[in-house]
C-alpha cells in the first residue's frame, strides 16, 4: 500500500486513537504491518512511564517517518500480519512490552496491551473474509 502525502500528513496529524482505528483497518486490508529495526538485529523500542513500548505502524512511509533521533539509523522492516500476531507479537508480550501504535515523530501513539491489539485486529479481519 502506498500513501500519498495528503493521507501522510492527514493521519499524522489524527489524534492517537484515530490513527489506532485507521491503524488496524489498514493493516486487515493489506496484511503487512511495518516496525523499525536498527542494523544489528535490535527492534525499535522506547519507554515511557516505566513501560517498554514497541511501535507499529500500518505503511513503510509511516515507519520512515519515525525514524529520528534515537532510530535514525533503524530501517522500516514489513511483516505479514498473520506472522506477527503468531510469533512477533507474542515474543513481545513475553518481553513484557506494550504496544505503540503510530508512533509520530517523538509523541507517543495509542498504547494497548498485546492482547487488546490482537482481538481488535481479529475483529476487524472477519470483514475481509
Amino acid at each position: 500500500m502506498k500513501v500519498n502525502q495528503k493521507e501522510l500528513e492527514s493521519v499524522s496529524n489524527m489524534e492517537p486513537f484515530k490513527r489506532y482505528q485507521y491503524l488496524i483497518k489498514r493493516i486487515a486490508d493489506s496484511e503487512k504491518i511495518y516496525t523499525l529495526q536498527s542494523d544489528d538485529g535490535d527492534w525499535a523500542s522506547s519507554t515511557v512511564k516505566n513501560h517498554n513500548l514497541f511501535p507499529i505502524w500500518s505503511a513503510s512511509e509511516f515507519a520512515s517517518n519515525a525514524a529520528i533521533d534515537a532510530w535514525s539509523s533503524f530501517i522500516v522492516v514489513e511483516e505479514d500480519i498473520y506472522n506477527f500476531m503468531e510469533a512477533t507479537l507474542h515474543e513481545i508480550e513475553s518481553d513484557g512490552f506494550l504496544l505503540n501504535v503510530f508512533p509520530v515523530g517523538d509523541t507517543t501513539g495509542f498504547v494497548v496491551k498485546p492482547d487488546e491489539f490482537t482481538r481488535d485486529l481479529r475483529e476487524e479481519l472477519k470483514n475481509y473474509e
